[in-house]
């Protein structure tokens, strides 16, 4: 027998009905249908008959342990309602793979996060050779790079108007109070290079334990 596979519209999927033997299962057709093509598992498949036109009826599934016969005739086609397809293993794990490096090998990304980063270059006077300044940078960069994909992928859902203001206000005034910590912290060195401990007083100092974090991680 000849069985043709249609989609909803009553467009032919295949190119050309399939042969199977008079005797054929709604498992052979499946199995048939899935060698003509392969993204169709059988196992994903349900097929039903084409509905009449402005009938309110449902389809009939069609149970895959009965012969064709009991639905089979020269007019008849069926139609696929393929369940959601599988993965293939390569899209799966793919980007695991390609995330591992990030996970084993975190100094990669989460260099540019460490407190004692370029900042202090510019506000606490530190002796910084030129070539770690510029391996900073880079290392800036690329965190960049690595946000930015996320940022800008077509899968990215932004945030509300709204939410994003009151987060960029937000990120202002932690950055001008991680400025003026960094300012606090400058003047409790003695100009003439003596060493020494000071407690700093004053601002984030007299309400958190760490002012230092608080206003990196909020910012």
């Amino acid at each position: 027998m000849k069985v043709t596979v249609v989609s909803r519209s009553g467009r032919d999927i295949l190119r050309g009905p399939l042969d199977l033997s008079d005797s054929a299962t709604v498992a052979d057709l499946q199995e048939a249908f899935h060698n003509r093509a392969k993204k169709f598992y059988p196992s994903r498949q349900r097929l039903t008959l084409p509905v009449a036109p402005g009938s309110k009826n449902k389809p009939v599934v069609l149970n895959t342990k009965k012969p064709l016969k009991e639905y089979f005739d020269e007019n008849t086609r069926f139609i696929p309602n393929p369940l959601l397809l599988r993965v293939s293993c390569p899209t799966l794990n793919l980007p695991c793979l390609l995330l591992l490096p990030c996970l084993q090998l975190p100094w990669l990304w989460t260099r540019p996060c460490d407190p004692s980063g370029p900042d202090l270059r510019y506000v606490q006077p530190r002796n910084f050779t030129s070539s770690q300044c510029v391996q900073e940078l880079c290392l800036l960069l690329d965190l960049g790079a690595y946000i930015a994909y996320y940022v800008n992928h077509p899968s990215y859902t932004p945030v509300s108007d709204l939410q994003m203001k009151i987060g960029f206000g937000f990120g202002l005034v932690c950055q001008d109070a991680n400025f003026y910590r960094h300012i606090l912290l400058k003047n409790l060195r003695d100009p003439n290079g003596s060493g020494g401990y000071q407690i700093p007083r004053g601002f984030l100092f007299n309400i958190v334990t760490c002012a230092n974090y608080t206003t990196e991680i909020y910012q």
